[in-house]
């Protein structure tokens, strides 16, 4: 893998495996592809090997791997949304064709793709979902005034009351799941005559195509999607309606690039799209339960006598962490000692084996024991 000339010398000559797709991508790649490339009678030689230099960088970028925690922070953040946020909407489409996102945003020229500085998962940044929103709300020809409220507006003639300001916010839409990435190519064979080169008016048959490679996010993939209403400014209504847009834009207009071509639209099942909020929110109300529930025993805990909830504590524990308990008793605290010996001698069949199987610790369990008032024979 070679490496931009800066990275190399921050790493003092010391090159490590870099797993995470974005670091890889926008780090750890050669800085050469930036550069542009020399004319001459070479040149077109030269634009073929840098073409193929780019495909072996994009084929390490697509056999990298996601970082899988990305996953579950994601569902943890959706999870304390939905738990905290009074209004927004959260729902998911699948993605039909492939995908392509920030393609000029790179260090390598037309071959971008949003990805997520921590975890290397593609995205979809929540400016572009807005745009879709806006062209969705165009297609159904929405009220002005609805639109103006829900993105808010930039004339400087609205009153400077806030009226600027959009009433949603539009989060970027990560993949609901592990999410694999694919190498596309386009070719164009009248390179020179796009250009506007002199020597080719028109499209002649003995230019050089070459082939130009790019990363898209495979068909298949099912993102999600989230509509969180402004504090103080948005409504039930603003969210609904960013929802109804932006789904209206990504089924009939598609996000990204090339979506003339059939690139980056989805599909969405409203049928299981609630048959899911419906067991997300059976998954809430379970996990709030087990929340009281929990904070409930630990209150019920403290309020005990010290010996008492030890003694509630290691009755529950299983063989082997409670051995482990009795061979470190002498360094647990007082009310701790009590409570084992007191469980111990409750349990006569489990003291009984201790004994016989292992002498040395039942005779130091004994003599802390005696020093603490406790009969254990």
């Amino acid at each position: 893998m070679k490496v931009a000339g800066d990275v190399k010398e921050a790493l003092n000559g010391q090159l490590v495996k870099v797993e995470n797709r974005s670091l890889r991508y926008e780090k750890y790649e050669s800085s050469r592809l930036k550069k542009p490339t020399a004319s001459g009678n070479n040149s077109e030689r030269r634009k073929l090997n840098k073409e193929k230099e780019k495909e072996s960088i994009l084929r390490g970028l697509i056999s990298s791997k996601e970082h899988a925690p990305g996953l579950e922070y994601r569902i943890g953040f959706f999870s304390c949304l939905q738990a905290g946020c009074r209004y927004l909407a959260v729902f998911r489409a699948r993605l039909e064709a492939r995908m392509m996102v920030n393609m000029a945003g790179s260090v390598i020229e037309n071959a971008g793709l949003c990805l997520d500085r921590h975890f290397g998962m593609p995205y979809i940044p929540g400016t572009a979902l807005k745009g879709v929103a806006r062209r969705g709300a165009a297609l159904v020809e929405a009220k002005e005034t609805d639109t103006q409220r829900v993105f808010g507006s930039s004339d400087s003639r609205e009153s400077a009351e806030g009226a600027c300001k959009g009433a949603v916010s539009f989060l970027a839409s990560y993949p609901a799941s592990s999410t694999n990435l694919e190498l596309d190519v386009i070719t164009s064979h009248h390179q020179k005559y796009y250009q506007g080169d002199r020597g080719y008016a028109q499209a002649y048959d003995s230019e050089d195509p070459i082939p130009v490679m790019f990363p898209a996010v495979a068909a298949g993939a099912e993102f999600e999607f989230c509509i969180v209403g402004v504090p103080g400014r948005g409504s039930c209504e603003d969210v609904q309606l960013a929802k109804q847009w932006l789904l209206k834009g990504i089924q009939d207009l598609g996000v990204g690039a090339k979506t003339s071509a059939g690139y980056g639209w989805f599909s969405y099942d409203a049928e299981a799209e609630s048959r899911r909020s419906a067991e997300e929110e059976e998954r809430l109300r379970k996990a709030e339960k087990d929340k009281r529930k929990a904070e409930e025993e630990t209150a019920r805990l403290a309020a005990m006598d010290p010996v008492d909830r030890h003694i509630e504590i290691i009755s529950q524990l299983d063989d082997e962490p409670f051995a482990d308990f009795g061979k470190n008793l002498s360094e647990k605290a007082t009310e701790e000692q009590i409570a084992f010996i007191r469980v111990l001698r409750a349990n006569k069949n489990k003291w009984k084996m201790w004994k016989r199987r292992k002498p040395d610790l039942a005779h130091e369990i004994i003599g802390i024991a005696e020093s603490l008032g406790e009969e254990l024979s």
